[in-house]
């Protein structure tokens, strides 16, 4: 019923014209975003063709990078390349990408999410509730207790285990 719901707002949205065959592949997926700081590396295409060869064996339906560069008065504060990347709906998949990246001390998980129809952020790094609405911060905070006993424990537990 929720997929048909989907389905209903998407064709009624004239900014998506979708078939229902993409549809199916879009609604029900973990998402997650990385960080990584340009200014720690020397080989920039080399480390991002290692997170998309990883990626792609944990079955990693779509991903795209895109890059964050902040600053104040022709100083840098933030250069960051951020990598997006969309795994299916089975747990396993993102669990094992997410311990390969815990042995990688240079990229940082920025945020994790279920999406289907409605996102639900799992997680969030200190940086990157910085960045959110500060009303959206606090009641992702209030309700993070309660979606670390539901059924996103094991990624949880798979974000904050020691790497």
């Amino acid at each position: 019923m929720l997929l048909e719901l989907c389905r209903i707002v998407y064709a009624r949205s004239s900014k998506f014209l979708l078939p229902n065959k993409c549809l199916d592949s879009i609604i029900m997926c973990y998402r997650i975003e990385l960080s990584y700081n340009l200014r720690e590396t020397s080989n920039l295409s080399e480390k991002k063709r290692d997170l998309i060869a990883k990626a792609e064996k944990n079955k990693c339906e779509m991903h795209y990078a895109d890059y964050e560069i902040w600053g104040f008065a022709r100083t840098a504060t933030r250069n960051h390349m951020v990598m997006t990347f969309v795994f299916p709906e089975e747990q396993k998949h993102i669990i094992k990408f997410i311990r390969f990246l815990k042995e990688d001390k240079q990229v940082h998980i920025e945020s994790v999410g279920y999406d289907n129809c409605i996102f639900v952020l799992l997680h969030a790094s200190k940086s990157y509730l910085n960045m959110m609405d500060r009303a959206k911060a606090l009641e992702f905070r209030e309700k993070k207790k309660q979606l670390s006993k539901g059924q996103y424990r094991p990624i949880l537990n798979a974000i904050s285990a020691r790497g």
